[in-house]
């Protein structure tokens, strides 16, 4: 045995039993306050993936209407590490078209129905008419989960992002960012893929107030 091995051996010989019981981690706030899921449908313009954070429109998937919640700037490549991600393909799309309307138009012209948002948007997008110009639109959907039960983000608020992932062995819980791309980027180096998107909206005043602050969750923000 090393004599740093017999040092660290003494120590923990003497060491009282409370520190050498493992400490349980400290449990997310966030996942119980952001409990409610929403679908959402992302759409990006094919030509501009060439671009290094293309923008990408987030639609609240929410039959028999679809509603545009943000417009986020990021590369669609980061979408995968969240959990229950899913690539819809790519339809040919009149330029300019407004496809929260006509998703809601063709949505509410449809029986409703168990579909989920994968198994519904090519039947939906499949009875539009082929334009004779136009552009390529890119279609994903995944779940985010918010402290709403009824909207993705209050009208008014700016999003925050986190990620989490709780059965991770290495860091089961990212912090609140302003950025979507951000919080993706963290998220997929510290724990992976499988990751669990929380959202939340939030003023500006409150944004001000936080400033360049890292805030792991807003229950105990606001608690302190």
């Amino acid at each position: 045995m090393s004599i740093l091995r017999a040092q660290l051996f003494i120590m923990a010989e003497r060491a009282p039993p409370e520190l050498l019981t493992r400490r349980e981690p400290i449990p997310d706030y966030d996942l119980k306050t952001c409990s409610h899921r929403h679908d959402i449908l992302a759409t990006v313009v094919e030509a501009d993936r060439r671009r290094p954070l293309p923008v990408v429109t987030l639609y609240h998937w929410c039959p028999p209407t679809v509603r545009v919640t943000t417009k986020v700037m990021l590369s669609p490549d980061v979408l995968p590490t969240i959990k229950g991600f899913t690539s819809l393909g790519t339809s040919f799309l009149p330029e300019y078209s407004n496809i929260s309307k006509t998703l809601s138009d063709l949505l509410a012209a449809k029986p409703s129905g168990p579909e989920t948002t994968p198994q519904l948007l090519p039947e939906l997008i499949g009875r539009l008419a082929m334009p004779d110009q136009g552009t390529f639109v890119q279609f994903f959907s995944f779940p985010v989960f918010s402290n709403s039960p009824n909207e993705v983000s209050t009208d008014g608020l700016l999003p925050m992002w986190k990620l989490a992932k709780p059965n991770s062995i290495y860091s089961k819980r990212g912090f609140w960012e302003t950025e979507l791309h951000e919080a993706l980027e963290h998220g997929e180096w510290n724990a992976g893929k499988d990751l669990i998107l929380l959202t939340r909206g939030v003023s500006g005043q409150t944004l001000q107030t936080i400033g360049d602050c890292r805030i792991p969750s807003f229950e105990r923000y606001s608690a302190s």
